[in-house]
C-alpha cells in the first residue's frame, strides 16, 4: 500500500469538501511513495497550500466506463499534482508512476492501461498540436474498423468507408486485432501508446457514439420540458397580491 497518511503508516483516506459542482478541496493530505525511485510525493504539497481538484478529469461521454472517483482516485490527485507543478523531471514519469499507483490500488488492468494510455496521448500533444494529426488519422482508422463491424453501419456506402465495407466481416476483425501491434512502430518508443489506443477506440467507439445518441435525446427531452414549463408558468393568472388590513382612525372620524 503506498499511499499512506502524511503522519504514520495507516492508508491513506480520501476526504473532500466540495466547494463547487464539480470541484473539491483536500481536507486530509495524503502522501505516496514510488515503488520504482522510492521518492516520496505529498498531496496536497504544503508549497502551493489548498488546491482544487475535480477529481479524475473524465469526459461525460466516457464516465460509464471510468467514472471520476473510485480506486483511481488518489492515483488521479497524485497525477494531477505532478503535472501541474512539474514535480517530476518530464511527463512520461508522471504517468508512468499514475498508472503504477493505479495498479497498486487494484484498479482493473484493462481500465489502468486504457487510462494511462489516455493521459500519455494529452503528454504527446502537449504545447504541439500539430502532433495531435497523425495520432486522430490512427484513431480514426479503428473506429472506422469497428463501424464496420456495426449494423447498420456496415452497409454504408460513403467514399471515406468504402474500401472498408468491400472488407469481409473477418477481415475487419482481423485487421483491428493484428493492426495496432504490427503498425505501432509508427509511434516510436511510444509503441505500447499506439497499440493500446488502437484496441480502445475499437472497442469502445461505438459504444461512445449510442451514449453520445441518447445524451442527446436526453438534453432535447430536458430542454423541451423546460420550455413547456416556462411557457405554463408565463400562461397561468398572476396571484392576487396580499391582503392588507386598513386601520382607521376613530378619532379622526
Amino acid at each position: 500500500m503506498p499511499f499512506y497518511e502524511v503522519d504514520g503508516d495507516r492508508p491513506a483516506r480520501v476526504v473532500l469538501e466540495q466547494i463547487g459542482p464539480t470541484s473539491f478541496r483536500i481536507v486530509a493530505p495524503f502522501r505516496y511513495v514510488d515503488s520504482v525511485s522510492g521518492e516520496q510525493f505529498v498531496v496536497p504539497d504544503p508549497r502551493w497550500g489548498d488546491q482544487q481538484t475535480d477529481l479524475a478529469s473524465v469526459p461525460g461521454i466516457l464516465q460509464w466506463f471510468v467514472p471520476r472517483y473510485g480506486q483511481h482516485t488518489l492515483p488521479a490527485l497524485l497525477h494531477d499534482q505532478l503535472v501541474d507543478h512539474d514535480l517530476v523531471d518530464d511527463r512520461e514519469r508522471a504517468d508512468r508512476i499514475f498508472r503504477d499507483a493505479m495498479g497498486e490500488q487494484n484498479v482493473r488492468f484493462l481500465r489502468r492501461w486504457l487510462m494511462w494510455a489516455a493521459v500519455s496521448i494529452s503528454t504527446i500533444v502537449q504545447r504541439r498540436w500539430l502532433r495531435l494529426v497523425p495520432i486522430v488519422a490512427w484513431l480514426v482508422v479503428f473506429v472506422a474498423l469497428a463501424f464496420r463491424l456495426t449494423p447498420p453501419f456496415a452497409s454504408w456506402d460513403v467514399w471515406a468507408f468504402n474500401t472498408l465495407v468491400r472488407l469481409p466481416w473477418w477481415g475487419a476483425v482481423l485487421a483491428a486485432v493484428a493492426g495496432p501491434p504490427l503498425l505501432a512502430a509508427v509511434w516510436g518508443r511510444r509503441y505500447l501508446v499506439g497499440v493500446i489506443s488502437g484496441w480502445g477506440v475499437f472497442l469502445f467507439a461505438v459504444p461512445v457514439v449510442a451514449v453520445v445518441l441518447a445524451l442527446a435525446v436526453y438534453w432535447a427531452g430536458e430542454w423541451l420540458l423546460r420550455w413547456l414549463d416556462t411557457r405554463s408558468r408565463h400562461g397561468r393568472p398572476s396571484d392576487p397580491p396580499p391582503a392588507t388590513a386598513e386601520v382607521h382612525d376613530r378619532a379622526a372620524s
